[in-house]
């Protein structure tokens, strides 16, 4: 019914408003698996307008075959959860400004929608992102993907070199902390092993069913020159795999806009909830904080030459 990767610990996060209310006029919050690869969050805090309850970035799950069954999924997350114009959010990243938040009495609505929320969770499985949706989905105001910089066709160097997001955002169950065979996750391993072991001595790493790992954990043959073998053959096919996704099928030369995975990330970062035929409110709120309107750019290229869309080191 839940997504076993998230915790019942996840709903906390939207106390944190109440408890801040009287020190802080805005809270930026981050998910476990995000990590800051550059410096810019100052620009949020800089920018943001103090009449802005909620702030976060839109799933983008832009379905690549109109009438498949994820399409259709999705058209119903969004019917039983999006906002009127078709906005859907993702709650791995969030700003929350504690006096508009409470003045629109945003604990009793996000309490209020959680309990909405049970029957759709063995549909939708989304528990407190969909509760959030439910609430405020007519209330966020969309932010710059920079900031939360997630799914599987973004998260590869290609494309975070090419468009430097701040926050990337390891969502789903396979996290940099396990171990899998994704060259780009493990970057960011050391960093996140040298922390767990240092705070939660107790820690186990997690070893996803058919990776290298496991391979070796679970041999088909006695002999260990034949495992090694094995192992290596997997390898050779799952980097060649990863390559292939990233750069497109001539993935030694530049993929010059003909990857898949460039493919979908136009469409994605285009007019984001066409899926419902209406407009986005982003232009609505360009003023409010200046930075949302990236994820209203018609293609990826005019997005990333915006200069005031890119937010400052801080």
């Amino acid at each position: 019914m839940v997504k076993e990767w998230i915790s019942f610990g996840t709903y906390f996060r939207w106390v944190l408003p109440n408890i801040f209310a009287d020190e802080y006029r805005t809270l930026f919050y981050l998910d476990t698996d995000t990590y800051q690869r550059r410096p810019g969050l100052q620009t949020v805090f800089d920018t943001i307008a103090p009449d802005v309850p909620l702030a976060a970035v839109t799933e983008l799950i832009r379905p690549a075959n109109p009438g498949s069954v994820g399409d259709t999924k999705f058209k119903e997350k969004l019917r039983d959860l999006g906002g009127r114009n078709g906005e859907y959010y993702n709650a791995g990243v969030l700003v929350m400004q504690p006096e508009p938040f409470l003045a629109m009495d945003g604990l009793r609505r996000f309490q209020d929608a959680a309990v909405r929320n049970v029957e759709f969770m063995p549909l939708h499985r989304d528990q407190d992102q969909g509760a959030m949706n439910l609430a405020f989905a007519d209330d966020i105001v969309p932010m710059s993907p920079l900031y939360n910089w997630r799914t599987r066709d973004w998260m590869n160097p290609r494309f975070t070199e090419e468009y430097d997001p701040v926050v990337l955002h390891f969502a789903g169950p396979l996290k940099p902390w396990d171990r899998h065979d994704n060259p780009f996750f493990r970057m960011f391993e050391p960093d996140y092993l040298e922390y767990l072991s240092r705070e939660f001595p107790e820690f186990e790493r997690k070893t996803p069913h058919g990776s290298a790992a496991w391979r070796y954990e679970n041999p088909r043959h006695k002999i260990k020159l034949f495992e090694h073998i094995r192992v290596a053959l997997y390898r050779r096919r799952a980097k060649k795999k990863f390559l292939r996704t990233w750069y497109g099928r001539r993935h030694g030369r530049e993929a010059r806009g003909h990857g898949q995975g460039d493919q979908r990330l136009r469409r994605r970062l285009g007019h984001v909830p066409s899926i419902s035929g209406r407009k986005t409110r982003l232009e609505a709120h360009a003023d409010r904080l200046p930075l949302v309107r990236l994820a209203g750019a018609s293609a990826a290229r005019r997005w990333a030459a915006a200069p005031q869309f890119r937010p400052t080191a801080s």
